[in-house]
């Protein structure tokens, strides 16, 4: 089982300087749709969708079933989650506390264990609350999730905080080991800025069933569609699970 999550910038690419996006650029998304069919996903978990109306567009692109959901302080930070087989259990719309952005469950079947739960997420930023209100936020978000009767197995997205932050310690504390570093390459970044906000955590039950992991290198995100220097901000990455 494959599982790709990307945080897409609105499918508008770099530079794109403010955080309210318009229809994504057709040329853009067709980049990355290309990117996406090439990793041949059986699960695709997308951050930073601006309206049902380009989640739409992207499951007829990918052709995989799927499920969206809006941002629920911020609409425009919406994520999707595609997937080959499997359907969605849950997300933030009813969450406590409710998320600034939004995060979504779905369940999957395993052939050698028991459904597996995969929570696509995306994290507040300090962008709009600051600093410290930011990495409250992101804990408390973060632990709505985990500690529900039934977490998920796998964790990603965009958490907005490096590894070793609070909201690392904290899914570290609930037993989720870092893929990156499980597979030795925490040393690899997630974004054009050199860090790794982006991240795949998994329970620790399943450290045995990690059959890889990467992410997708900074020059294959230059592209030359509609002139933009990044097709997005922030790179694809990838967990093989073996279920």
């Amino acid at each position: 089982m494959r599982i790709v999550s990307h945080n897409a910038f609105w499918f508008q690419g770099m530079p794109f300087t403010t955080d309210r996006p318009g229809e994504p650029v057709q040329a853009v998304m067709d980049a990355l749709v290309g990117i996406y069919l090439e990793l041949r996903p059986d699960v695709l978990a997308l951050q930073e969708l601006q309206d049902r109306a380009t989640f739409e567009r992207l499951a007829r692109a990918v052709g995989m079933p799927g499920t969206y959901a809006e941002g629920a302080e911020l609409g425009q930070y919406g994520v999707a989650t595609f997937y080959r087989n499997g359907q969605p259990v849950a997300d933030g719309k009813a969450g406590q506390p409710r998320p600034q952005r939004m995060w979504q469950t779905v369940e999957l079947p395993g052939r050698c264990l028991p459904a597996v739960r995969v929570c696509n997420i995306h994290l507040p930023s300090s962008r709009q609350l600051g600093r410290e209100l930011a990495v409250q936020r992101r804990v408390a978000e973060l632990r709505s999730v985990l500690c529900s009767p039934e977490p998920p197995a796998v964790l990603l997205g965009d958490l907005n905080e490096p590894p070793g932050g609070p909201v690392g310690r904290c899914l570290m504390s609930l037993g989720y080991l870092d893929a990156a570093v499980v597979t030795g390459q925490a040393h690899r970044p997630t974004n054009v800025a050199g860090k790794r906000g982006d991240q795949i955590w998994v329970q620790r039950r399943l450290e045995g069933c990690i059959h890889g992991y990467g992410t997708l290198p900074r020059e294959r995100m230059v592209g030359d569609a509609a002139a933009r220097t990044f097709l997005s901000d922030h790179f694809p990455l990838w967990l093989d699970l073996d279920v």
